[in-house]
């Protein structure tokens, strides 16, 4: 009877196995609450093999930021293409990224709480403050990049197109973390409005 040899997980398998781990623990748990020891065991693997791939908690947290960034933003770019067809603003696209921008925010909640705590723990622990930052840069770096060439970036240009980002970004974080806590009075006709006259003034 032949034997059946158990083949090793390749290091990309590894990985995304503790990425998906570690998103799951970091929405259920927060940021704190969630342990390197934890998310080992719901991967299926030794805590060796998770710090093999990550150096750190914090770098693993940034690591899922810029995925899940990576993951919502190219809907998104689709909507702003339509706003901007022809040449000219449409301004019923604009409804319709707000409507993908308020959907991202009522999902988000339990994320947007996690990231709340990583960055409270960045103010006082100079290794999450230094992942935070890298976070920083990188998330508007990618949307930098996702936009390069496109009508609102170029007449926004350079300087306002990350300051137009900044500002949806912290708009989205500060919305969901408001709504996780109090979901009757900030509620999804209202992020919607905030984020429809909000994304009206960047694009006019």
């Amino acid at each position: 009877m032949p034997l059946h040899v158990a083949h090793r997980p390749t290091r990309q398998q590894v990985r995304r196995k503790v990425i998906d781990a570690a998103s799951r623990a970091f929405r259920t748990h927060g940021y704190a609450r969630a342990s390197m020891t934890q998310i080992a065991e719901s991967a299926g693997f030794t805590k060796g093999a998770v710090y093999s791939n990550f150096e750190s908690k914090p770098e693993l947290f940034s690591t899922i930021c810029i995925e899940n960034i990576n993951r919502l933003s190219p809907p998104v770019i689709a909507e702003l293409d339509a706003m901007f067809a022809n040449g000219a603003r449409d301004a019923s696209a604009i409804d319709r990224i707000a409507d993908s921008f308020a959907q991202i925010v009522i999902e988000s909640g339990p994320w947007q709480v996690a990231l709340g705590e990583f960055r409270q723990l960045a103010v006082h622990d100079p290794q999450v403050a230094e992942s935070y930052a890298t976070l920083l840069r990188e998330r508007t770096e990618q949307a930098m990049r996702l936009l390069d060439g496109h009508p609102l970036a170029r007449r926004l240009g350079p300087q306002r197109t990350r300051e137009a980002i900044w500002t949806v970004f912290e708009l989205i974080s500060l919305l969901a973390l408001e709504h996780a806590a109090a979901p009757h009075m900030v509620t999804p006709a209202a992020i919607r409005s905030v984020l429809a006259s909000v994304l009206g003034g960047l694009s006019a």
